[in-house]
């Protein structure tokens, strides 16, 4: 690419400079929620690359089904029911329950039963409500004393919500009455042998296993009714309802409508596993950088199928880091922000480079136009094209035109010069125009003449017929005193640069122009406007006959400096009854 039509290297970085803070301010303002709910696309997206991973296998949920809740009466199942699931989960020797229900802080009949039941099996932890007070302070409200004196725990089961109702984060510890209580998900954990680790003032994000099921499952009916289950013992189990209308729905990456006792149990799953996801949000302005500076340099430098299969490898290469550090060390990098990033820096840097090129063509066609000031269209076109000034040099076969205008030095010797020149100017104007519109090459200008060629510089069939309609149409151009004479010839001849060293001049050479010249000079004895070589006419009357009429045959005519005579044809001045007429 021509370093005139990429931007410089100031330029693009200053574009990735300018980028990289101006989505760092949208990023905290305008399109915040829009690049959150993009992030967590992108972290959905990374998920299920991933695919789902095994939970730990001592962690299973038992869930209280539509049968179960049927055969109970409905919803909230007794206190009874719920003895009744502790004592079966004792004899298959769970080692810890957790249950995911509020129980009403009144007493209900079956609490003593409900109370032996959880005394027996020693490691049963409950749930608690926590509700806001109006002093922005949160107001704990747990079960009746006797079986919150009977758990072996108690933990509040707030689960954060994300973007779009996605399962998110858990905040460990809440400060509740002036104390710390523990996530029901942290203190199972801790209990089942397992310290998480987890900050008690900072939230922890979760990380699902996969779509609903992939926690093992048993329903609450097979377990009371002594069906085969898989042995349970040492087992971590969280009880749960999971009819359609009880309890929370979230969504994952790979389910939109994840029970809320599933999530408790990915909740404990993951403290098991002592494992977060970390957000790497200190490296979000290092990763947006990173990006607007790669695509700053890549794009507008190489040819734009280049630039964007480079762009394609470096949004390839940040997607690969991103989900490395996912997979191997649950780290999440934001992307979403990086990307938006690249694509506006890719964008600035390609538009900075079209408007070079604009300038440049805008310039390359003043150049072009001024070049055709000196000499015809397609000439100048080919010597804008060339690399060498010896490239122009071919012998082709052509039409050569010469045109005089007769009788201007007697006409400038009466008037002013500068009437005279523009007489002149308005003459060859009319014989350039002609010469042009029929696709000729106005090789130069000879005084208050020119020379012109027809299939120069590219060769062409109908040259012929082409200088033929041209000189018809010149011969009607001046008026007055003055007149206008050609010679028309065709053969072969070389075009070239005919100037020296540092002159160029385009120019055509040999003796089809010398000949040429020779037939226009005869115009004058032949009393003749147009004088053509019968190598001009035979062609024109295969291509053009009707250019001919008004031609007669001349004399046969010998040509000064040339032995031998030549065969023309005339078209005679008006008023003129050719050569040969009395």
């Amino acid at each position: 690419m021509n370093r005139s039509r990429r931007p410089r290297l100031g330029v693009r970085l200053l574009i990735a400079v300018v980028v990289g803070l101006a989505v760092l301010v949208l990023d905290q303002g305008p399109l915040h929620n829009w690049l959150q709910r993009q992030e967590a696309q992108s972290l959905d997206w990374r998920f299920r690359v991933h695919g789902p991973v095994p939970p730990p296998a001592d962690v299973v949920l038992v869930v209280i089904d539509e049968a179960m809740i049927d055969a109970a009466g409905g919803w909230p199942v007794s206190r009874s029911v719920w003895a009744e699931l502790i004592r079966r989960l004792t004899t298959v020797e769970a080692r810890t329950i957790v249950v995911d229900a509020l129980f009403e802080p009144r007493s209900q009949p079956g609490d003593a039963d409900l109370v032996a039941a959880m005394r027996a099996h020693g490691r049963v932890f409950l749930a608690v409500a926590v509700a806001p007070m109006g002093d922005g302070r949160l107001q704990l409200m747990a079960p009746a004393a006797p079986l919150a004196h009977a758990a072996a725990g108690l933990g509040h089961t707030v689960l954060g919500l994300g973007v779009d109702g996605r399962l998110g984060h858990l905040p460990p510890g809440l400060d509740v009455e002036h104390d710390t209580l523990p996530a029901l998900a942290l203190a199972a954990a801790r209990a089942h042998g397992q310290d998480p680790g987890w900050p008690q003032d900072n939230t922890v994000l979760l990380r699902p296993y996969g779509p609903s099921g992939t926690i093992f499952t048993v329903t609450a009916s097979d377990l009371v009714a002594d069906a085969v289950v898989p042995s349970l013992a040492g087992a971590l189990v969280v009880v749960a309802a999971d009819a359609v209308a009880v309890g929370e729905r979230f969504r994952t990456p790979f389910d939109a409508s994840l029970s809320g006792g599933e999530a408790l149990a990915t909740a404990i799953a993951n403290g098991l596993e002592a494992r977060t996801l970390q957000p790497l949000k200190a490296a979000l302005p290092l990763t947006l950088f990173v990006a607007a500076f790669g695509a700053s340099l890549l794009m507008g430098r190489w040819p734009a199928p280049v630039s964007l299969a480079l762009l394609a490898l470096l949004t390839a290469g940040l997607l690969a880091a991103a989900q490395a550090l996912f997979v191997l060390h649950d780290l999440w990098l934001p992307l979403a922000a990086p990307l938006l990033a690249l694509a506006l820096a890719a964008v600035a840097v390609e538009a900075s480079r079209l408007v070079l090129v604009q300038r440049a063509e805008r310039v390359l066609a003043i150049e072009r136009q001024n070049l055709q000031r000196f000499f015809a269209p397609p000439v100048a076109a080919r010597i804008a094209a060339m690399g060498e000034v010896g490239e122009l040099d071919r012998q082709v076969e052509a039409t050569v035109m010469f045109v005089d205008l007769v009788g201007f030095s007697t006409y400038s010797e009466r008037v002013e010069p500068a009437v005279a020149m523009a007489t002149l100017r308005r003459i060859l104007a009319q014989v350039e125009a002609a010469i042009f519109a029929e696709g000729g090459t106005l090789v130069t200008f000879l005084g208050d003449g020119c020379l012109a060629c027809f299939g120069v510089p590219e060769p062409a069939a109908d040259a012929p017929a082409r200088a033929m309609a041209a000189a018809r149409r010149i011969s009607a151009a001046p008026d007055g005193e003055l007149a206008i004479s050609i010679g028309l010839h065709h053969g072969p001849l070389v075009m070239g640069n005919g100037g020296g060293a540092r002159q160029f001049q385009f120019t055509v050479i040999g003796d089809t122009v010398n000949v040429t010249s020779r037939i226009e000079a005869l115009s004058r004895p032949l009393d003749a406007t147009i004088v053509a070589s019968s190598a001009v006419v035979d062609r024109v009357r295969d291509q053009a006959p009707a250019l001919l009429e008004g031609f007669v045959e001349a004399p046969p005519s010998s040509l000064r400096g040339r032995t031998g005579h030549i065969d023309l044809y005339v078209l005679p001045k008006q008023g003129s009854q050719g050569p040969g007429g009395s």
